[in-house]
């Protein structure tokens, strides 16, 4: 008796398999599936056309700052209440130019009819450019402010006054003078809402009306352009994914009329899961929006394992053979989606909620793509009973590989072994070469407002604008030596090649001293008086963007600008301003100074993107090592699998130090979940290679036994899998595209871990595992 004819005559009596590799009472399930496959089958078509329309109705995007943070984490309360209290950091910037001068008057009056326009939107704040400049003065100590620019203003005293007044060179125009910039500041972050979508379309529409050449930039812009390219990205990952796996049904299926009854088994989870996660009142995500191409691979596994087995048993009716099919993968189907969950499960221990997001219905729908699949699996067979007959796929047969690898395992297991043995150690090197980073222009596709974010870095040598405080419990900021330590600590922010553009009291206390002669009358022309605390410093919160002295003089606020850079570049810049502040002498004269607004966030981030990482990963670790000992019921056999399983996380980790990849919010998630997917092809190989060994075959006989029975199956939901996932990686969003090639590199690497190394492994080491 051949190979291939024990395999069959084994599955024909798989009813002798021991308990242990059964579930007491599935049989009963199984066959109410199968007598009530119709009434199953309308429920969930039912439920699916429901998942469909609230998808409809409520689809949209969100990725403020809010998704990445708790509510109660004290590092995004401290940003709301700066926000309240000082105004939103999220603040747009317009860039334009005019090649005559930013001070001629054409440029100065559609400056004008532009604030009109904005000032009338019912999200922003207040916008601020040159149009809105006012001029400090002194007057019977109390500095006031006086605008610059009136109905009749001279164009000669203001291209005169660009270059002496406070906050206007580098600010608010370039060093040319050729372009000037007008900050367009929203109403604080927690009071936008959906008011979001008609950012980009309103500013277009003002600033188009006025100039043909414009550049956009600042958070709220990146947000609605990531917002814009996760719906185009939401449609292109589905039908792309759609094709993909209609394309290796049209490959690998035993039979092309099963086509219908798999595409619906990727497609129904989608839409349930998806109108699930609409229901609870959520929104799409830069994660939570490749759930469906995450849900379409599992699915289709599950599907090619069941039609593997259905095919694989023969000379009984479709009935029969249906039950033999769902006894026969089951077990091994359940175990694999329950590792795959787990790996998704652990995400919810992250510290961000849009990592919480992404696991939690991401596993929620490997289940219910687990459920629905057998559901559709039997009322599609049922219905065409005479259709299936024949066992071969259409275009492809991976039983030549199979027959390969048994060989190579045969004849090459120790050099195999050496070889995976030595790429491992290449991985624990090139982990501890890996930089926790994350990099904001990667949360932003490959457009036009990346481009314009990148003029106008270059232009002006920084988009994002960067708040420094500087306060006191007592007294006032400016009494005494303080004035002078401040001073010397704004001198200090000028030498620094991040920032660029800063103003601060300090620079309109110059500015008063240079401008007015008078002052000499008045006892306040030297830095060293202490009449300063005593100025009262008039209010011009209507118009300015950005005060830089409360009415109580115990808190200033210094302003600059800074370009997009990684959050371990903000954070440099952070140790070299506390280093600098303490150089200055701030704190020796009772001084606090910190950063305020987005970037202490973001640095908070990346130490939440680590810490999520270490604690998902080996709470998957534990957890899936768990299943495996319970599942194989021998903990020395199970141990021994976890080695080729560990492999491909390492043979990644080569890769991300190869191409450059970082560990950020995106490619953090991808060593939990895939400890969890690595896991799905040796659990089928063990299922087999355990029963196997039940009926007394050798260790070497068992495992190739494994391999020509589940060989193919292993391949073909690698495959499908690995393209899946390489999908991803084409996606315009590079996060989104590191971590699609990422996984898709790992199931791959999977495959060669499972297919070669797996059995050379237990070849070697696995004849005293317990039989």
């Amino acid at each position: 008796m051949n190979r291939r004819d024990k395999d069959k005559q084994d599955f024909r009596g798989s009813d002798k398999i021991p308990i242990v590799l059964t579930f007491v009472g599935m049989d009963r399930v199984f066959r109410w599936v199968i007598a009530y496959s119709t009434w199953l089958f309308v429920l969930l078509f039912g439920l699916t056309l429901g998942g469909a329309w609230l998808l409809w109705k409520n689809f949209g995007t969100d990725n403020s700052i809010q998704i990445w943070f708790l509510k109660d984490d004290p590092h995004i309360v401290e940003y709301l209440q700066f926000q309240r209290e000082y105004g939103s950091d999220e603040i747009a910037l317009v860039l334009l130019r005019s090649d005559s001068g930013v001070w001629r008057r054409s440029f100065i009056e559609k400056l004008g009819q532009i604030h009109r326009a904005l000032d009338t939107l019912p999200y922003i704040d207040r916008s601020y450019s040159l149009y809105k400049v006012q001029e400090p003065r002194l007057l019977l100590q109390r500095v006031y402010f006086k605008p610059l620019i009136g109905d009749g203003f001279d164009e000669e005293v203001l291209q005169r006054k660009i270059w002496e007044i406070p906050g206007i060179r580098g600010l608010l125009v370039d060093s040319s003078a050729r372009y000037a910039v007008v900050y367009v500041r929203m109403k604080p972050t927690e009071q936008l809402g959906p008011m979001r979508k008609r950012i980009l379309k309103d500013l277009h529409a003002i600033v188009g009306a006025y100039f043909e050449d414009y550049h956009f930039a600042g958070f709220p812009i990146v947000n609605e352009a990531v917002n814009k390219a996760l719906l185009r990205e939401a449609l292109f990952f589905s039908i792309v994914s759609l094709l993909l796996i209609v394309g290796i049904l049209l490959v690998f299926l035993p039979e092309l009329r099963f086509l219908w009854i798999a595409v619906l088994s990727v497609f129904v989870p989608v839409l349930l899961t998806y109108g699930l996660y609409f229901l609870m009142g959520h929104q799409l995500n830069s994660m939570t929006i490749i759930i469906p191409t995450v849900i379409m691979v599992y699915a289709l596994a599950d599907e090619i394992h069941i039609l593997n087995s259905y095919f694989l048993t023969d000379g009984l009716s479709v009935e029969e053979r249906l039950l033999r099919a769902f006894r026969i993968s089951f077990r091994p189907c359940f175990y694999t989606t329950l590792t795959t969950t787990i790996g998704y499960i652990t995400l919810t221990l992250a510290l961000m909620p849009a990592l919480r997001l992404f696991g939690l219905y991401a596993a929620v729908g490997m289940f219910i793509a687990f459920v629905s699949t057998y559901i559709i699996t039997s009322f599609g067979i049922l219905r065409h009973k005479k259709l299936y007959s024949r066992a071969n796929p259409l275009y492809f047969d991976p039983k030549i590989l199979v027959k390969r690898l048994v060989r190579w395992t045969d004849r090459y297991a120790r050099p195999i072994l050496y070889v995976f043995i030595a790429i491992s150690v290449l991985g624990f090197a090139a982990l501890f070469r890996l930089r926790v980073d994350s990099d904001s222009r990667n949360l932003l596709p490959r457009n036009v407002y990346k481009q314009s974010l990148i003029h106008i870095d270059t232009i002006m040598g920084g988009n994002i604008v960067f708040f420094i405080q500087v306060e006191s419990d007592t007294g006032h900021v400016l009494s005494g030596k303080r004035k002078e330590v401040l001073r010397s600590f704004v001198r200090g922010l000028r030498r620094d090649p991040k920032i660029h553009g800063t103003v601060s009291v300090v620079d309109v206390i110059d500015y008063l001293l240079r401008s007015q002669p008078t002052l000499v009358l008045q006892g306040v022309n030297r830095w060293k008086s202490t009449r300063w605390e005593g100025m009262q410093w008039g209010s011009h919160a209507e118009d300015a963007a950005f005060p830089l002295i409360d009415s109580t003089g115990g808190r200033v606020m210094i302003v600059s600008r800074v370009p997009v850079m990684r959050a371990s570049r903000y954070r440099e810049l952070h140790h070299r301003l506390d280093s600098l502040s303490r150089a200055s002498g701030l704190q020796k004269e009772g001084l606090r100074m910190r950063v305020k607004g987005f970037s202490p966030l973001y640095i908070k981030m990346v130490e939440y993107i680590y810490l999520s990482q270490v604690r998902s990963f080996f709470t998957a670790l534990v957890v899936v090592l768990g299943i495996l000992v319970y599942y194989i019921r021998d903990w020395q056999l199970s141990l021994l699998a976890m080695v080729p399983n560990l492999t491909p996380i390492l043979m990644m980790f080569v890769l991300m130090w190869v191409v450059g990849i970082d560990f950020e919010a995106g490619t953090s998630i991808v060593a939990p979940i895939m400890l969890g997917i690595v896991m799905d092809d040796t659990i089928h190989l063990l299922h087999h290679y355990k029963r196997y060994r039940m009926q007394g075959w050798s260790v070497q006989e068992a495992m190739n036994g494994s391999l020509r029975y589940a060989g193919r199956a292993v391949v073909t939901t690698s495959v499908a899998l690995g393209l899946g996932f390489l999908i991803i990686a084409f996606s315009a969003i590079p996060t989104l595209s590191h971590f699609g090639l990422l996984s898709s590199a790992t199931i791959f690497f999977a495959l060669l871990a499972d297919a070669i190394f797996l059995p050379a492994l237990i070849k070697l080491y696995g004849r005293n595992s317990r039989a």
